[in-house]
């Protein structure tokens, strides 16, 4: 257990030196290798797809600004790193767990997205990992996850 915790703590390393530092949802005082380590492992979907169409259900005044209270995106998969094959799946997006967010997904854009299933729907996790800069991320998630399945 020990070596496979050393070799994933690498892995991380190297993609947070190379990536810089992305995920903030857990508690300060955790460290950022172990966040990103957590977000991999918790989530139940990590795919890139391109945004198809975007309903934004709920919106709420907040200064001078609105703010997105939920969203639902539906994307083509281009790449499934983890989780259920599919050519296409509906994301949404909203507060429900201490990682959860609600992404202002734009049309037409290509994501890497992290998911979780919470009460029979993905929902966007991790929204700090949420990028459309993804291609040096992919081996580096492909190889924690991989090092975790062994």
């Amino acid at each position: 257990m020990e070596k496979l915790y050393a070799i994933a703590t690498i892995v991380v390393s190297l993609l947070l030196v190379s990536a810089g530092a992305k995920a903030s949802c857990w508690v300060k005082y955790t460290s950022e290798e172990v966040q990103f380590h957590r977000a991999v492992l918790n989530s139940d979907l990590i795919f890139v797809g391109e945004v198809k169409s975007v309903i934004k259900t709920i919106y709420q005044e907040r200064r001078d600004s609105e703010r997105i209270i939920d969203i639902s995106a539906d994307f083509k998969i281009l790449q499934m790193i983890k989780g259920a094959d599919s050519n296409s799946i509906n994301v949404s997006g909203d507060n429900v767990d201490r990682c959860g967010c609600n992404y202002n997904f734009q049309p037409e854009i290509e994501y890497l997205v992290f998911a979780r299933l919470i009460d029979e729907r993905y929902r966007t996790h991790h929204c700090n990992l949420i990028t459309t800069e993804y291609s040096d991320d992919i081996p580096s998630i492909e190889e924690l996850i991989g090092s975790v399945d062994s």
